[in-house]
């Protein structure tokens, strides 16, 4: 069984590699470092002075990463250092946290899965498409003797994530050929709309592109069927306004008709019998009151008309409980008036 020690390379480097050597000293077969470059100072260095203080014990860092530091290199140097030393390095390799974490950077993973897609295309004969539309490339034409390539390579990795790198040739174009239709019942200048599609474009005469403007009717049944649809909507929406406005003057009318009915109503007058007291007086009783009235035959003659309603009598019957000094008065005024006439 191999024991070792894990060492932090802080300053001074001089004390890093005595405690190497003492660990040697001690029975220990392995020095391990770590390796982040932004907190630690840097562990290759050390490892050759450590390497050269020693003669038996393995050196090298507990972990390196292939974010910060590329393999080959990390390769590159181990070689040299066992050419210098012996085969005494050893070697940790992790995803990098520390180390790559404050940079703002993410650990690497090991891919479980690997696609790749490989699309050629070699030319022999008449012009064929030379590019794609929406892929980074012209669309256009190869002449004789054109090729394109194109490389697409997923990644999947164990955290969930895919890496994608598309590899694609940029190609050549040979020849372009753009053709342009407009509504020959528009008034447009047709040289200037061969200008403006020209230079859009890039066209070039050398290269052998073409450009065609053709003018012809474009149909309009589809722009008359949509105003057609827009002025029902339209004659819709008003009908609904009109609907509701004549809804709510017949809802205003019939509640002013009830409210002048209910009036009309609570002013009719109708037969009362009145008692006639001692002496041939009418007196009416009032709340703890007796009131005189005019002398008159029992039996007054009053305004006709369709007899009360309960809740009309109910509603006299309580005003008459709630406010009996104000009823006595007004009776007194009436009987003043009478005795007046």
């Amino acid at each position: 069984m191999d024991f070792g020690v894990v060492l932090q390379t802080d300053p001074p480097a001089a004390r890093v590699v005595e405690l190497a050597r003492q660990a040697e000293l001690f029975g220990f077969t392995h020095v391990w470092t770590f390796d982040s470059h932004l907190l630690w100072q840097e562990p290759y260095v050390i490892y050759s002075q450590i390497l050269g203080c020693t003669r038996k014990v393995m050196v090298g860092p507990m972990v390196t990463n292939p974010a910060t530091r590329d393999w080959t290199v990390t390769a590159s140097l181990f070689a040299t250092l066992n050419e210098m030393f012996g085969n005494r390095t050893i070697c940790g390799i992790g995803r990098g946290d520390s180390a790559v974490r404050v940079t703002n950077g993410k650990p690497v993973t090991v891919p479980t899965a690997t696609s790749q897609s490989t699309e050629t295309y070699g030319g022999n004969g008449a012009g064929s498409p030379g590019g794609a539309l929406g892929t980074g490339t012209t669309a256009g034409t190869t002449a004789n003797g054109g090729s394109y390539k194109k490389t697409d390579t997923s990644k999947q990795y164990a955290i969930g994530t895919v890496n994608q790198t598309v590899e694609q040739a940029p190609g050549t174009i040979q020849r372009l050929s753009v053709a342009v239709l407009l509504n020959s019942a528009a008034n447009v200048n047709t040289s200037q709309i061969q200008q403006l599609v020209s230079s859009a474009a890039g066209l070039q005469r050398k290269r052998g592109d073409t450009l065609s403007v053709v003018s012809m009717p474009f149909s309009a049944a589809a722009a008359k069927a949509a105003k057609a649809a827009a002025g029902a909507a339209t004659t819709a929406k008003k009908s609904a306004a009109l609907f509701s406005i004549i809804k709510t003057a017949l809802l205003v009318i019939g509640l002013i008709v009830l409210v002048l009915l209910l009036i009309r109503h609570s002013r009719k007058e109708h037969r009362v019998e009145v008692p006639i007291g001692g002496g041939g007086q009418p007196m009416l009783p009032v709340g703890d009151e007796t009131v005189a009235l005019p002398s008159r035959p029992a039996r007054l003659a009053l305004e006709e008309g369709p007899p009360p309603d309960d809740r009309l009598v109910r509603d006299v019957n309580d005003f008459i409980e709630s406010s009996p000094d104000e009823v006595a008065n007004l009776l007194r005024s009436w009987t003043r008036a009478e005795a007046a006439n």
